[in-house]
């Protein structure tokens, strides 16, 4: 599902050039659903070996809801695990926005996701858990130096995920 109002539309229009980091936030950004996804995946199954039906459900509703941020910031990942799990993936009937994001060129697909990516309505918890999940594996910021940096790029990305934000940037003309 997606959040259809765009916060800037009647408020101002865009007219500054913004420049981060990329190819740093969409490879982390890729990362942390990775890393969450196997999470979940674990908790399913542990849930699983102990008949936990509730808490088994709950992992798969949350794994679909990876699924869907993946084919915003990771859709080359979300082709190959669709294939995977069905070979007649390609010979899927698909509507015309469907067929017209697949034929897109992956760069310029992912930046434009990453930076409307709160549009998904899903992707702020997604994102949010994920990133709660990545510091938690990694190290107390205050004793290691080097999440610094990293913290701003997940700080953006919990930025970008909010649904209230999900128009306040686009890619330049020429790159959409």
């Amino acid at each position: 599902m997606t959040h259809s109002s765009d916060p800037l539309s009647t408020a101002a229009p865009l007219t500054g050039t913004l420049r981060y980091p990329l190819k740093a936030l969409v490879e982390l950004g890729r990362q942390i659903l990775l890393n969450y996804q196997a999470h979940l995946t674990d908790q399913g199954a542990a849930a699983g070996a102990k008949n936990d039906e509730e808490a088994k459900w709950e992992a798969s509703q949350k794994l679909q809801d990876v699924r869907d941020i993946t084919w915003l910031l990771d859709r080359d990942r979300w082709i190959n695990e669709e294939t995977a799990k069905s070979p007649d993936f390609w010979a899927i009937k698909r509507t015309e926005t469907e067929k017209k994001a697949l034929e897109e060129p992956i760069e310029k697909y992912t930046q434009k996701w990453l930076l409307m990516m709160g549009v998904n309505e899903k992707a702020q918890d997604v994102i949010c858990e994920a990133v709660k999940l990545r510091r938690e594996k990694r190290g107390d910021p205050l004793v290691e130096a080097r999440w610094t940096d990293e913290d701003a790029l997940l700080d953006f990305l919990e930025f970008l995920a909010k649904p209230q934000h999900s128009g306040l940037f686009r890619t330049l003309q020429g790159t959409e």
